[in-house]
């Protein structure tokens, strides 16, 4: 897992998946998943807030 607070501005978030996906590209066979340690982002995210 990579932890992150998280953001809500798109092309910030966008250099947040770049790091997911440059660690996808390191190790191909570990899976990597994202967690926004945010209560306000995940909420956002959620469609709650």
């Amino acid at each position: 897992f990579l932890a992150m607070f998280g953001t809500t501005v798109e092309p910030a978030l966008q250099g947040l998946l770049n790091i997911r996906t440059k660690m996808m590209e390191k190790y191909p066979e570990t899976p990597v998943k994202i967690a926004f340690t945010s209560n306000i982002i995940r909420k956002k995210m959620a469609g709650t807030g």
